[in-house]
């Protein structure tokens, strides 16, 4: 229970006025609120032994974790009347409703855009790249727009690991050493300085990687950083309340249901990276049958409660693993006039460049070497025996 010598010692202290009640209390609490914060604990053994009744405690715990961010003593509930809301209504008539801001891929941008106050879940098969493909469009956001990302990314700790993988897809240059395209330290230098402002990186340890816990630390990031896009990646990586354990459906609901609530509150746009349900091959092709909204690990109730669920698959996998084709699209969105219509693009992965480029002519998606002015490399083959010159352009 205790993580540290201090937090015995806090819990010491308080419990020289705990009585035989006050204990049993704290039993009530904790078997109701397994995973909460350990200071929470203190808090609420403080309150019953000065004689708050566990009823009360336990109602004023459910609003606070109801509504992140809030203090526990504010409203939660909101009702309002449409006499309370005719100016708001008239402004967004003249105003227009908020659109979907472009992605800067043309062609991304048909089946998807960045919406604030809505979340998105990228879903597909395990190793397909959904992790590098939504960095990529949050680092493409970032240079074109300066939208900062919030990234919670337990699988790609450490941080440093995490941000250099940014600056290969940036720069196009490989951060390997080993390789013959090894950037130069002055350039890494260069598009770290172009970029740094744009990503934070979250990692919290278990147990107390809950839902409540990674949305409250995007929170200080969106009010005094201007964060814009908020990442779970992926969802697996959360720990569920114990109620849901073994319900899939009720921690869909749970989760879309918080998950929605946080995005319309703070007006970001939130991405859940969720993984599928073990693909099955289509049979007479040797490949996998393209990711369904429903076939969601975890739930495809998941879906029915989000604004929107992108897909990202390796079409030709696992007949061919070497294939750099990608399909990319949409299969749900919400607000269709606002953000796109429903449907699949595809392009190619450059393994060399970590970029993303057209199937016809295989030029980037987008330009990062025009925004960073970042010169490129061309490759003058002597022979199969002999290694390549590489000149600047």
């Amino acid at each position: 229970m205790f993580n540290n010598f201090d937090e015995f010692s806090n819990w010491l202290e308080i419990s020289k006025n705990f009585n035989s009640q006050t204990i049993k209390d704290i039993y009530a609490f904790i078997a109701k609120f397994p995973m909460a914060d350990f200071e929470d604990y203190i808090k609420v053994s403080k309150k019953l032994s000065e004689g708050s009744s566990i009823e009360e405690v336990i109602a004023r715990y459910q609003k606070h974790i109801q509504s992140i961010g809030e203090k526990e003593d504010d409203d939660f509930i909101e009702v309002a009347k449409m006499t309370d809301c005719l100016e708001e209504m008239i402004l967004i008539m003249n105003k227009g409703l908020l659109k979907g801001e472009t992605t800067h891929i043309s062609i991304v941008d048909e089946c998807w855009k960045w919406r604030k106050g809505e979340v998105s879940a990228l879903t597909g098969n395990n190793n397909d790249g959904k992790s590098l493909l939504m960095r990529t469009f949050c680092l493409i956001k970032g240079i074109a727009s300066s939208w900062k990302t919030a990234c919670y990314a337990p699988e790609d700790y450490p941080a440093s690991s995490f941000f250099d993988e940014l600056i290969h897809t940036a720069s196009g240059y490989s951060t390997d050493k080993e390789n013959p395209e090894f950037i130069s330290e002055e350039l890494y230098r260069k598009v770290y300085d172009q970029i740094k402002e744009y990503f934070t990186f979250i990692n919290i340890r278990p147990p107390k990687n809950t839902l409540e816990n990674v949305l409250s630390s995007f929170i200080p990031l969106i009010e005094k950083d201007g964060v814009n896009i908020c990442i779970i990646d992926p969802i697996l990586k959360v720990a569920r309340p114990k109620e849901y354990l073994n319900n899939d459906a009720q921690w869909a609901s749970y989760l879309t249901g918080v998950c929605t609530d946080f995005a319309r509150k703070y007006q970001i746009c939130l991405v859940l990276v969720i993984h599928q349900t073990t693909p099955k091959i289509v049979e007479g092709t040797g490949v996998y049958a393209k990711p369904d909204k429903y076939s969601i690990r975890n739930g495809g109730s998941i879906s029915d409660g989000l604004d929107n669920v992108l897909f990202l698959q390796r079409p030709d996998a696992p007949k061919d693993l070497i294939s750099t084709t990608v399909r990319f699209g949409s299969l749900k969105i919400k607000k269709q006039k606002l953000v796109g219509i429903p449907q699949d693009i595809m392009f190619k992965f450059n393994r060399r460049t970590n970029r993303y480029i057209d199937e016809l002519y295989e030029k980037d998606l987008f330009d990062f070497d025009k925004h960073l002015d970042i010169p490129r490399l061309k490759f003058k083959f002597l022979g199969k025996k002999h290694n390549p010159q590489m000149n600047l352009i």
